[in-house]
């Protein structure tokens, strides 16, 4: 049983099990169960069937974007195999947010994905406001109270 499907059918009341709405988590299963295409095929006709009459799916990624890399399941994978959305959610101090921040828009190809980042968690906001203009305000939107 796949808990976190579980809670999210609960809380949102939802007609669908959680079954149908999770691919699985069972780390050799999926491994050897799916090849990419297989992968890709499955993601897709579950959104399709959960999404009639829906205005918007999300679609939750590990716990960083490499988590699920090798069961095909990362978030990059994920965000191309649904034609979706990416938003990264990017938290700590804001040390940790300018390297996590700057490490992605340096060395991860998110060409032809539609993204954005939410910088959540800050400690000190007037810091972070002042260390955060050194990068781009293109590349980061940052949501303010």
């Amino acid at each position: 049983m796949d808990y976190d499907s579980a809670v999210v059918t609960n809380i949102f009341a939802l007609e669908q099990s959680s079954e149908d709405i999770t691919l699985g988590f069972e780390h050799s299963k999926l491994r050897y169960m799916y090849d990419e295409a297989g992968t890709k095929a499955k993601l897709q006709e579950m959104a399709h069937n959960l999404g009639d009459g829906i205005q918007l799916l999300l679609v939750e990624g590990g716990k960083d974007l490499t988590y699920g890399a090798s069961v095909r399941l990362d978030t990059l994978s994920l965000v191309k195999y649904l034609n979706g959305k990416l938003i990264i959610i990017v938290s700590g101090d804001e040390g940790t947010i300018i390297d996590d921040v700057t490490f992605v828009k340096k060395y991860v190809d998110l060409s032809g994905v539609d993204y954005g980042v939410v910088i959540n968690k800050v400690s000190n906001l007037e810091d972070y406001k002042l260390t955060i203009c050194g990068i781009s305000r293109k590349w980061v939107s940052t949501f303010w109270e």
